[in-house]
């Protein structure tokens, strides 16, 4: 249950993450369906050289390429899904720290409109970005 809760704290934008999430995954995607594509066009391009030799489909030649094809595809496809599983992470891990300080922020101005005189500072956590903002919004209103 702690976990779960945990989780879903890290979803603190929805909309925003979810969406960041999808676009690194799609980037993550992008060079291993490029070098597929190339890897698939050498794999034929050799084939076809064995054809053109006249070889048996049962010569060592063609042997050791289906072997070789079937063994780098398998290779392939564990390393999509390891870069897979790790862009999703990233992209928890990044958007939390994208979206909390511009969801505190928004909080903060929702109280600001209520209670007009609320002039206490805003902090992000450490590690988020846009720290920069809330120094700026903190100098800003120090001096009032």
């Amino acid at each position: 249950m702690h976990r779960n809760r945990k989780l879903r704290n890290y979803f603190i934008y929805p909309e925003f993450q979810f969406k960041f999430i999808l676009l690194i995954m799609a980037i993550s995607l992008v060079a291993p369906v490029i070098l597929l594509g190339f890897q698939l066009n050498l794999f034929r391009t050799q084939i076809q050289n064995g054809q053109m030799m006249n070889l048996p489909p049962t010569h060592p030649y063609f042997v050791f390429y289906d072997l070789f094809q079937s063994q780098s595809l398998l290779m392939f496809a564990v390393a999509v899904g390891i870069s897979f599983v790790m862009s999703i992470v990233l992209g928890i891990f990044v958007s939390h720290r994208v979206a909390g300080p511009m969801v505190k922020l928004k909080k903060h101005f929702e109280v600001i409109a209520q209670d007009k005189k609320n002039d206490a500072p805003v902090n992000f956590r450490e590690n988020d970005f846009f720290k920069e903002v809330a120094e700026a919004y903190n100098l800003k209103f120090k001096n009032r």
